[in-house]
């Protein structure tokens, strides 16, 4: 069913401009048709603006926890690894609590129009699948990137087959 929203100011096209007294068409979570102008029916916004939402393409969302306890401090002594106010904040956390705090995180991306991010997660395959958890139950698409747990051994070689990889995936 396509729903028509209009009377709206829009940030839209390759440009991003701003269109005055716009209309958008969606059916479901697809936009099938935006435009100037008002069409004969529809939902008035009432010169309401809609915007594309933003990717934060890179975030720490462990930092929201103890953004706060770091403040003043050296960049090193705040969040370095591995003994830095953030890490050892994080280790002292139970998952129970971990999880609260990255689907707070995960809520206040979205109140401020973030759509989507990418992070760079502590913890492991453990501390992935707490954030994928925290992302699982809201709109947001979340890209999760995570640091070993372990050493792997032979870096020199995982990074070269990294890098070929790559390439086949991007020709």
């Amino acid at each position: 069913m396509i729903k028509i929203y209009k009377n709206a100011t829009i940030l839209f096209g390759s440009d991003l401009r701003i269109r005055e007294s716009a209309f958008i068409a969606l059916d479901g979570e697809y936009i099938t048709e935006m435009g100037v102008g008002s069409p004969p029916e529809g939902r008035d916004m009432g010169g309401a603006v809609i915007f594309p939402a933003f990717i934060d393409a890179h975030t720490h969302i462990g930092d929201f926890g103890v953004k706060d306890l770091a403040i003043g401090l050296p960049t090193e002594e705040a969040v370095s690894p591995p003994d830095s106010v953030k890490h050892r904040y994080l280790r002292s956390l139970d998952l129970t609590v971990l999880s609260e705090m990255l689907t707070q995180a995960v809520c206040e991306m979205l109140s401020v129009g973030i759509g989507a991010f990418a992070d760079f997660r502590e913890g492991g395959k453990l501390g992935s699948e707490c954030l994928r958890k925290a992302a699982s139950d809201s709109p947001i698409e979340a890209v999760i990137f995570s640091e070993p747990t372990y050493d792997p051994g032979n870096w020199e070689a995982i990074c070269k087959n990294s890098r070929k990889s790559l390439r086949l995936r991007t020709g």
